[in-house]
């Protein structure tokens, strides 16, 4: 800055622009000079505020665990049922909020075999569920129970046929088979929805119940 004040004026003084007897000039010149620094200035932050990059917002990033091999966590017995669940990872540096889970059942021919129901979070009795950063809640998809209802054994895990003390609801029940799942899970905080996809068994052994994850992604919403 001192630079751009002193120069011009030793152009002045050596080419006889200024005069040193007046004064006037002097300060005409170091004005100028003194204007067009601070313009060049904050032209020049300018200049970087636009090209320098802008810093990435978080967010949450969800994905879908499961192990059918770790029983004790992903699909044990509660309460005389055996209830398949997953863990749902939050890897993001932001908190997913009021998550949603919603599941559909279809046959291997793509026909629906249950209408789209409201999961039921492991940890409290609720459909909506906040998954902090860096962190897991788990999420219960179906259960198989040994008094079925018209030949049905497993049932969606949807708040109601959660409720061990009264039958399942036969509107969320799965027929004894193979059949693929979709668990659609959507946070309030994000404009994107995880996909997560699963290969259901359901067999005339309630107890033997299960599934295998076969893929996950993610959709705009």
């Amino acid at each position: 800055m001192v630079a751009v004040l002193i120069i011009p004026v030793l152009f002045g003084l050596r080419y006889g622009w200024i005069n040193l007897v007046d004064l006037s000039q002097v300060y005409l010149y170091t004005s100028a000079a003194a204007m067009i620094g601070v313009l060049a200035w904050g032209f020049k932050h300018r200049i970087e505020r636009l090209v320098s990059p802008k810093p990435e917002i978080s967010k949450p990033e969800l994905t879908v665990e499961y192990d059918q091999l770790n029983t004790k966590q992903y699909s044990p017995f509660v309460d005389g049922h055996r209830v398949l669940r997953i863990r749902v990872k939050n890897n993001g540096d932001e908190s997913a909020n009021k998550c949603e889970a919603r599941l559909e059942a279809f046959d291997y021919d793509g026909n629906r075999l249950l209408e789209e129901q409201y999961l039921r979070w492991s940890k409290r009795n609720v459909t909506a569920m906040k998954v902090p950063a860096h962190d897991s809640v788990f999420l219960n998809v179906v259960f198989s129970t040994e008094n079925g209802i018209d030949g049905y054994l497993a049932f969606a895990s949807t708040i109601k046929s959660s409720d061990f003390d009264k039958p399942p609801k036969l509107k969320d029940g799965i027929q004894i088979g193979k059949s693929k799942l979709r668990i659609r899970i959507k946070p309030h905080n994000l404009n994107t929805a995880l996909y997560a996809l699963f290969d259901l068994e359901v067999k005339e052994n309630w107890k033997e119940i299960s599934m295998s994850k076969t893929g996950e992604y993610v959709s705009s919403e």
